[in-house]
């Protein structure tokens, strides 16, 4: 009589991962060393999300990022605009302006379109006020 092999095979647990992950409305961070990858991995988030984001899409940098200028602004999909600085000329806060535009659409009990704002290597204080002070 032939002896049974053991079964030595794992059955993993059967997980049900929602295909839009990370669902909408989410905040993030990307860190990683020069060089690595950020910018390419941002814009082929964005890029899965641009029936959500297209003509929405607003980009903070001090200095252009040409993976970032091919794939987010100059692509008609998306329509990005890039902002060097959160004040425009006017002085007013870009930020809040389209912070206000959104909540306007809330007091119209209109449903207000997705928003995507994007910082790419971009600090300023003025963003610590709007997004973890208030």
């Amino acid at each position: 009589m032939k002896k049974k092999k053991p079964n030595l095979s794992v059955s993993l647990p059967k997980v049900s991962i929602h295909p839009n992950l990370p669902s909408l409305c989410f905040s993030m961070v990307v860190v990683g060393k020069s060089g690595c990858g950020k910018s390419n991995c941002i814009c082929n988030l964005v890029l899965k999300y641009r029936k959500y984001f297209k003509d929405n899409l607003y980009i903070f940098q001090k200095s252009p990022c040409e993976t970032i200028k091919k794939n987010l602004i100059d692509n008609p999909k998306m329509n990005g605009i890039r902002f060097k600085s959160i004040i425009d000329k006017e002085g007013n806060n870009i930020i809040s302006e389209i912070i206000k535009s959104q909540k306007e659409y809330i007091k119209r009990d209109e449903v207000p379109p997705f928003v995507l704002i994007l910082f790419d290597d971009y600090y300023d204080n003025e963003i610590l006020k709007i997004f973890c002070i208030n």
